[in-house]
């Protein structure tokens, strides 16, 4: 059997409009897929000697997840007896592995895939899991030498841009292509049906991670664009996430700017819950305002002076909500001096912030706000004490493809 090869990438992700106000129904927000921001992973299969009991291996190597790598060996005769296999198209679609099943991966990643001991194995468990899930048929898996990697350099890990969502959906990408034969030639937008089944994957992959996660990081990697999402309560309590793809006429290039402020998600999150609660019909009206900003995005025919206001707006709100940080408000009061609306994405409290460059600024305009954002810094407590960080800027586009698969 000649080796079966696939590569895949998928982009990373950032919330225009409706951070926080989209928790409580019936309020929208817009995610929109960072193109150029992409992880990549690269799918090799060939075939192995021996019988089930000594057979193929599986080797994986996550490049970038920490400095020096993350990776482990493990036999797939181990893999296979953890019946992690699943048809993705079964009644019912993917059921999700339960707390068992994932801490049964997470010992054999540690006890026999060639980790430190002190190692945090946590990005191998998902892999193992798609790995398992979608290669794993005795009559398929069994044979056949499995090699993996996985590159994210150009995707910050950790920093709220969907990074576990782009991991999950181009590993699963490319897990499926091997399984049809390999990808073809340069990398391409997969059909709708393929499309259908890498978006069920990576979402299985993304539970592994959050538990119950909305499934919106994971449909913008998938199809790229934006998406509309609107929060729908139930009878009983129960609630869902509502999901919309938009197609934009042509993609928004962005400044995404990383603090590297550390942020509590969980903490802001709950934070917004408690003075919700405080005052209810003041913060309605505030998620109805952000509601209505996610809306008059979506409608389009946007002008330089109206997504501007748009964003400042929407700013302010955030602010109101007490979800900015001093290290956003300088992103945001140093691109307004030339004229570039700025706001935090994601939970605030730090992390990332987000420059929506219109299409009438200029090219020398936009060097310059790119140029003055990569100049701030913030100084505050860190691990070893107190530190000073330099922010970090990259130029990308909003609202563009997808995941892509291929071959080399």
């Amino acid at each position: 059997m000649d080796t079966i090869k696939a590569v895949s990438s998928a982009p990373g992700k950032t919330i225009l409009f409706g951070e926080h106000s989209v928790v409580y129904s019936p309020n929208v927000a817009v995610a929109t897929a960072l193109s150029s921001l992409r992880i990549r992973s690269v799918v090799e299969a060939s075939q192995a000697g021996g019988d089930r009991n000594g057979g193929g291996m599986i080797e994986a190597n996550l490049r970038d997840v920490k400095e020096g790598g993350l990776g482990c060996r493990l036999r797939c005769c181990d893999v296979l007896e953890l019946e992690l296999w699943a048809d993705e198209e079964a009644e019912g679609g993917l059921v999700p592995l339960g707390e068992e099943k994932i801490s049964q991966i997470r010992k054999l990643v540690k006890e026999k895939g060639g980790v430190g001991e002190e190692e945090d194995v946590t990005p191998l468990v998902p892999l193992v899991a798609l790995v398992g899930g979608v290669l794993g048929k005795k009559e398929w898996l069994e044979r056949r030498n499995v090699k993996i990697t996985v590159h994210s350099k150009s995707l910050p890990v950790g920093s709220g841009l969907g990074s576990s969502a782009a991991f999950c959906v181009s590993l699963s990408a490319a897990l499926l292509s091997v399984r049809e034969g390999g990808g073809e030639g340069v990398e391409a937008v997969p059909g709708r049906e393929e499309l259908e089944k890498i978006n069920t994957w990576g979402y299985h992959g993304e539970s592994i991670i959050h538990g119950a996660p909305s499934g919106i990081d994971n449909t913008v990697s998938t199809y790229g664009g934006c998406v509309k999402m609107r929060r729908v309560l139930h009878e009983g309590g129960a609630g869902s996430t509502e999901k919309e793809i938009f197609k934009l006429e042509e993609p928004i290039e962005v400044l995404i700017t990383n603090t590297f402020v550390p942020k509590s998600t969980k903490g802001l999150v709950a934070g917004v819950r408690r003075r919700w609660e405080g005052e209810r019909g003041v913060y309605e009206a505030i998620f109805k305002a952000m509601s209505e900003i996610s809306e008059s995005f979506l409608r389009g025919g946007w002008t330089l002076e109206g997504m501007n206001e748009n964003v400042r707006v929407a700013q302010g709100l955030l602010r109101t909500i007490g979800v900015s940080h001093p290290a956003l408000e300088m992103v945001v009061e140093t691109s307004r001096v030339y004229g570039v609306e700025s706001k935090l994405t994601g939970a605030g409290g730090g992390g990332c912030a987000i420059s929506i460059l219109h299409k009438k600024v200029d090219e020398e305009t936009r060097q310059k706000v790119e140029k003055a954002m990569g100049g701030l810094a913030w100084e505050g407590e860190g691990e070893g004490g107190r530190e000073r960080r330099t922010f970090e800027v990259v130029r990308t586009e909003a609202g563009g493809r997808g995941v892509t698969v291929g071959s080399w």
